[in-house]
């Protein structure tokens, strides 16, 4: 039962964070801003839509919760890259498109680290 609400939760997370990127004409400059290379920007919101659906649904539960964890790490290196800088030359985080446009900060690894923990508490069901 937990580990379906953490995947349930998590899914959600994705299709949020998935769908509002879609919707904002900004977030593809923000990407770029935080170092993601050029040819995975246009990528990430339709993936984080797809990924979110499954988890949502149940689909191939295992495999895509261990996608979902692997991606969520890797995004967390980003965001720690960005953290590092100097607070007045980090970029806005983007994460969530136009309602995450505050720089990168500890909130935002402290969200990612929540994710990642209920990431792994869906594999442990």
């Amino acid at each position: 039962m937990l580990a379906s609400a953490a995947r349930v939760a998590v899914g959600l997370t994705f299709l949020l964070a998935g769908t509002l990127k879609l919707g904002d004409r900004t977030w593809s400059a923000s990407a770029r801003s935080l170092g993601v290379p050029p040819s995975f920007v246009p990528l990430i919101g339709p993936a984080e839509v797809v990924l979110g659906a499954l988890l949502v649904a149940g689909v191939g539960s295992d495999l895509v919760s261990w996608v979902a964890l692997a991606v969520l790490v890797v995004l967390s290196v980003v965001l720690v890259v960005a953290v590092s800088k100097p607070i007045d030359v980090r970029p806005a985080c983007a994460c969530f498109g136009h309602w995450s446009s505050r720089p990168v900060g500890p909130w935002s690894l402290v969200r990612n680290a929540a994710l990642i923990v209920a990431a792994v508490v869906s594999l442990a069901g």
